[in-house]
């Protein structure tokens, strides 16, 4: 309950920005709060993507993070979708990107991995 005293904390404070939002999510992910966590998150893609638009590179972290929420809560089909789209959005600037697309290979492998589709999972890690 921790999280989502963190969460109540920060409930209905419209001057919080993306990062604060995305630190503040992280925190309630991790304490395990998952769907105050995702609720936060989702707050902060929808800031990013009504401000720079839906492709925005900056989407990526929140899409990322989403993607391991659905993993912890077993949605590994939903999973599996936000990390292609955040791969997607991604793969615009590949040289920028470098990190997160690593990073974003690896969640997806092991998500892969998870859905007994080793072949697949095998090329992610690579």
């Amino acid at each position: 309950m921790r999280g989502g005293r963190v969460a109540l904390a920060f409930t209905g404070r419209a001057d919080l920005s993306p990062d604060t939002l995305f630190e503040l999510g992280l925190v309630t992910r991790y304490l395990g709060e998952y769907d105050h966590a995702s609720g936060i998150f989702t707050r902060g893609l929808s800031i990013v993507t009504t401000v720079s638009g839906s492709d925005s590179p900056d989407s990526i972290r929140f899409l990322h993070q989403l993607a391991i929420i659905e993993k912890y809560q077993g949605d590994l089909e939903g999973a599996e979708a936000l990390l292609e789209r955040a791969l997607a959005i991604s793969d615009s600037d590949p040289q920028e990107n470098e990190e997160q697309i690593a990073e974003l290979l690896d969640s997806l492998g092991g998500i892969l991995a998870d859905r007994e589709q080793y072949d697949e999972a095998e090329q992610m890690f690579r």
